[in-house]
């Protein structure tokens, strides 16, 4: 596993192979300051890696995991990563996450969830095969009006997921860039559409 906490630039993790994770997520960024700090900044790309066979919190989780710890194991999957308290951090901050594989997770948020207030995320040329149990079995975004999403190129088969199969954005997020991407077979729950390379808002559910 592998910790990112506080400021920190140009960090690359490439070409490692990630499995079995039980409790915490494999790859765990942590920005800025329980105390709102701004003044930290964050730059990780992630590359060429493989993320199978996770039951843990995530894959990769970017941001607070103290709402969820809040959480009583009855109501986990009832709980939206976005309509949740995590704590006020703001930073300035780019994850990418490139060619790289998501496959048989099941994680209880998603494979790659972002909690937090700020910065950008950006998905390219990367497989999310088989992932379930979790809010979705793709991409979980929650963020601030601030928070950018980039997806690109990204494929996304038979995932399923409480909310949706593939991506879940709380609606006070923004989707800069949505690009050239794939998806089948992918589900949510009764209730909630079954996108399969769309994009499900947290505002359509009236989140």
């Amino acid at each position: 596993q592998i910790l990112i906490e506080g400021s920190v630039t140009d960090v690359v993790i490439k070409g490692l192979t990630f499995t079995g994770t039980t409790q915490d997520a494999s790859i765990h960024i942590l920005p800025g300051t329980e105390d709102g700090d701004s003044s930290n900044s964050i730059d990780v790309d992630i590359q060429n890696c493989e993320f199978s066979g996770h039951e843990g919190m995530a894959a990769i989780m970017i941001g607070s995991l103290s709402w969820f710890e809040d959480q009583d194991d009855d109501t986990t999957n009832e709980t939206s990563a976005g309509t949740s308290d995590f704590e006020n951090i703001t930073t300035t901050m780019t994850v990418s996450v490139s060619s790289c594989l998501f496959t048989e997770n099941r994680v209880e948020t998603s494979p790659i969830t972002y909690i937090t207030n700020g910065g950008s995320l950006i998905v390219d040329n990367t497989v999310f095969f088989a992932n379930r149990e979790g809010v979705t079995g793709g991409i979980s975004f929650s963020g601030s009006s601030t928070s950018s999403l980039f997806v690109s190129n990204t494929c996304f088969v038979r995932n399923s997921g409480y909310y949706v199969g593939a991506i879940e954005v709380y609606d006070s997020a923004s989707v800069t860039m949505f690009e050239n991407n794939f998806g089948r077979e992918n589900q949510g729950n009764s209730s909630a559409p079954n996108y399969c390379n769309n994009i499900w808002f947290d505002s359509e559910q009236g989140g």
